[in-house]
């Protein structure tokens, strides 16, 4: 078709091959991106004959570079022309709409764009294939990463599509691109920092209301969760598959480009060379590049507690004023701009004071936020206290995304949070209220009100966490994601306290998920949502496309499991570290014998022994060196009794996982090969059923 109204085939293939150097060492670099880690891999793999299971997204974060650097290099390079006067004049003259050329041009950009993505992804698969015995893929969660990307470089193309149709010169092309794209988010990402920061001790940090999520548009999602800027509500991979985010993002994209098409068509010739056209856009985008630091200051005004920021806030307004001078020297290439630049500084700083003060207002409202019950659609709950609560981490992934309309469990959360609410602002919103190690639950709360989602802290004390657990025991969906785990041939053990064969990391996982059911939802939620961290189980594997790393603690209240960590973990020592054992053995001695030097010796030879004294899911560490001075007569006891276990290696039997137990870590370093040596043993004295049987109240360091 070569419609010099609407679409020019011919323009079209003459835009690739324009652009086919670029678009050709695009390609190649994508490609051996997205195969050398696979390639790689499969070494490893091969080698330990594990089976990987990919997800598809998050080993493919690498994708961002398609609309990061891809897109904007592409296009500049296909509208290059808009910033030469002689180039535009030709295009203006020759016998094409202006829709014809933005239409064949555009389509162009968005070939090289599918071409990268789509040769990437078979590569991909085709590599995966070939190796499917190694792998277990999920293609169509891949395929959604590939779209996903598709979608945010569409919108990145369309932003820079309408930058160039309303600039002229390269500076000004990428500088009123990142306004485009960044400042609106940027504005709403303050306002989510003053919201928390007007209830800092019950507001959650990485969550924005509404609109303010930075996952609705998912360009700015990925870029800001590289600074550690992302105030979404659920990790970069729920971004990706979510149908909202992917929706919200295609709309924004497909506006753009028809605002592009309407301001192209009406861009004048002799806007090439120059920021714009006129006099009024250029004054905008002088106000916009000085309100962007300007208002950085007052933010900073807004948010000082106790020190007087004027020093950086007007240290910010002079460099906001600097900016836009220099920005307008190298745009209209004469030094003699400053009468031009004062009102768009001026007016910078008027808006920034603006902003700054309805944003602060906001801010206050929405941390003055309390939820009425009988008004939530729903809640979510999820504990941050568990050891893994990360994005991709299980239990806090699905806890995030379960919504309780129980009535009960809309009023039980309701007060208990306006409870903590209360106590924090008695206490001093910027105070966090801190109760110690285990003492009490911190749980992320959205409360679903007026089509909003508000994201709170509260804190639980155990009774309160108990009592919850019995609550969200009604969702028989929640409890079976709890309960139901995958099976050990679905998993790879990422990692494990202590030494041990893998085939025993698989036989203490099944232990674990039978005793999960003996030990029924409510005391298993009490465990895994708890910070216990004493002994750690870390597994990785795959559910519905997303990959998920899941920290399971081998607590005390789980016995089974507990006894036969401990004694798979001791009987390794015994069978494997006989030396090592010898070596300990002779540490403790001259710890008796002679604590001054001890400490010194080995240390300066690489070599170090630690005990931790383990008890109810918490560890004490001792230092030995201290210990035998200042509590002799405790230590010769417990010091004797470790001896005489590590010298008879019968330390390998059934403990009482309510009693404590001595645990000994060995190490010893060889600078030579940069490798070390480990060992360990899990020693239970017999008689000694308290901490005071161990350690008394004195400080050992």
């Amino acid at each position: 078709m070569n419609n010099k109204k609407v679409f020019s085939f011919h323009m079209f293939l003459q835009t690739l091959k324009q652009t086919r150097l670029a678009g050709f060492i695009m390609m190649a670099v994508i490609t051996l991106i997205s195969v050398v880690p696979i390639i790689s891999s499969l070494s490893y793999i091969k080698e330990y004959k594990q089976v990987n299971n990919v997800g598809g997204i998050s080993g493919n974060y690498f994708l961002v570079l398609v609309f990061i650097i891809v897109v904007p290099v592409i296009s500049l390079i296909v509208w290059s022309f808009l910033n030469k006067r002689s180039g535009s004049d030709f295009y203006h003259s020759i016998p094409y709409t202006r829709l014809c050329i933005y239409l064949s041009k555009t389509a162009a950009i968005l070939t090289w764009i599918a071409g990268i993505l789509v040769v990437s992804y078979v590569s991909q698969a085709v590599l995966f294939m070939a190796n499917r015995q190694y792998f277990n893929v999920d293609y169509a969660t891949m395929f959604r990463m590939y779209l996903s990307i598709f979608i945010c470089s569409l919108l990145c193309m369309a932003i820079i599509n309408v930058s160039i149709s309303i600039t002229g010169n390269i500076l000004s092309n990428i500088c009123v691109t990142g306004l485009i794209m960044f400042l609106p988010r940027f504005i709403m990402l303050m306002v989510t920092e003053l919201t928390v920061f007007h209830g800092e001790a019950y507001m959650i940090s990485n969550s924005g209301v509404g609109l303010l999520d930075s996952s609705s548009n998912m360009i700015v999602g990925w870029v800001f969760s590289v600074f550690d800027m992302y105030n979404g509500s659920s990790g970069i991979a729920d971004m990706v598959l979510s149908l909202t985010s992917n929706l919200y993002t295609l709309v924004l994209a497909l506006i753009y480009i028809a605002l592009g098409a309407l301001l192209f068509v009406k861009r004048k010739s002799e806007t090439a060379g120059k920021a714009a056209n006129g006099k009024v856009l250029p004054m905008i985008i002088r106000t916009l590049i000085g309100f962007s630091i300007a208002f950085i200051g007052v933010m900073i005004a807004y948010t000082s507690i106790d020190n007087d920021e004027t020093i950086a806030v007007v240290v910010l307004f002079i460099v906001s004023a600097l900016v836009v001078f220099v920005y307008e020297c190298i745009v209209s290439k004469k030094m003699n701009v400053i009468k031009q630049c004062i009102p768009s500084i001026l007016l910078g700083y008027v808006l920034a004071v603006v902003i700054g003060t309805g944003a602060n207002s906001f801010g206050k409202y929405e941390a003055s936020y309390e939820p009425d019950a009988s008004k939530l659609a729903y809640v979510s709950i999820q504990s941050m206290d568990m050891y893994y609560a990360s994005d991709n981490g299980y239990f806090s992934s699905i806890s995030s995304k379960v919504q309780f309309t129980d009535e009960e469990i809309l009023k039980y959360v309701s007060e208990k949070f306006g409870a903590y609410k209360d106590k924090c602002i008695s206490n001093g919103v910027h105070n966090y209220i801190y109760n110690g190690r285990g003492s009490v639950t911190n749980y992320k709360v959205g409360f679903r009100q007026n089509g909003v989602t508000h994201y709170r802290r509260i804190q639980l004390t155990d009774s309160d966490a108990n009592k919850l657990a019995s609550l969200l025991k009604k969702d028989e969906n929640f409890v079976k994601a709890y309960m139901e785990l995958p099976d050990s041939d679905k998993i790879s053990v990422n990692y494990i306290t202590g030494n041990m064969e893998d085939s025993d990391c698989k036989d203490i996982y099944e232990t674990i998920k039978s005793e999960i059911k003996q030990i029924g939802f409510e005391k298993w939620y009490q465990i895994v949502t708890s910070d216990a961290d004493t002994f750690l189980m870390s597994v990785r594997f795959s559910k519905n496309g997303v990959t998920y790393d899941m920290v399971l603690p081998i607590s005390k209240n789980m016995p089974q499991s507990y006894n036969k960590y401990i004694s798979i973990r001791n009987e390794y020592a015994i069978k494997n570290n006989e030396k090592e054992l010898g070596t300990m053995s002779d540490i403790l001695k001259q710890y008796l014998n002679d604590s001054s030097r001890t400490w010194d010796k080995y240390t300066s030879g690489y070599e170090t022994l630690s005990a931790v004294l383990v008890y109810n899911d918490t560890r004490t560490y001792i230092d030995l060196d201290s210990y035998v001075r200042k509590d002799e007569e405790r230590a010769q006891k417990v010091l004797n009794g470790l001896i005489e276990s590590l010298d008879k290696k019968n330390f390998n039997k059934n403990i009482n996982a309510d009693n404590p137990c001595i645990v000994l870590n060995y190490e010893k370093y060889n600078p030579d090969n940069g490798k070390s040596v480990l060992a360990d043993a899990i020693i239970q004295l017999d008689g000694y059923t308290r901490t005071e049987d161990y350690i008394s109240d004195i400080d050992y360091y």
